[in-house]
């Protein structure tokens, strides 16, 4: 995805390009805030903003607040600020299953904040280590519907 289209909405949902990509840790300077309860579990609070002009002029988010569980380095919660320091969107994670030594959300949850409108994704099945097949991957196979 290029880069000016990376905060278009992702098939009409609440999340965009840019909120399925994984962060590039290196492209953001981070600043640790604290701790604060999400739930019964005690997080870090830990902020992020782009490290360069280059990387802000690529995301729609100026600043990114975390919570992390620092014992199964998972986020419960993120809120997504917008260029002007405005909250955008609210993402909040739940059912936290091991899988193979790592921790894995059952479901997602996005609120965009100015469309007050919701989306959510939830995990039905997992399974790890499976060789797909390249047929499913043919643009004539991603283009089928269900």
């Amino acid at each position: 995805i290029a880069p000016a289209n990376r905060s278009n909405p992702y098939m009409g949902t609440d999340f965009s390009y840019e909120d399925l990509t994984d962060l590039r840790l290196d492209d953001y300077a981070f600043t640790l805030l604290g701790w604060e309860m999400v739930g019964e579990v005690r997080c870090r609070q830990l902020e992020a903003r782009p490290a360069t002009a280059a990387v802000a002029a690529e995301s729609q988010y100026g600043r990114l607040l975390y919570w992390v569980d620092p014992g199964r380095w998972l986020s419960p919660r993120a809120i997504l600020f917008d260029r002007h320091g405005e909250p955008l969107k609210e993402v909040r994670n739940t059912g936290a299953v091991g899988l193979e030594g790592t921790w894995r959300w059952s479901q997602t949850e996005m609120h965009d904040r100015r469309r007050n409108h919701r989306t959510v994704i939830e995990v039905q099945e997992r399974r790890l280590g499976e060789e797909l097949p390249a047929r499913l991957f043919t643009e004539r196979a991603l283009r089928r519907p269900g």
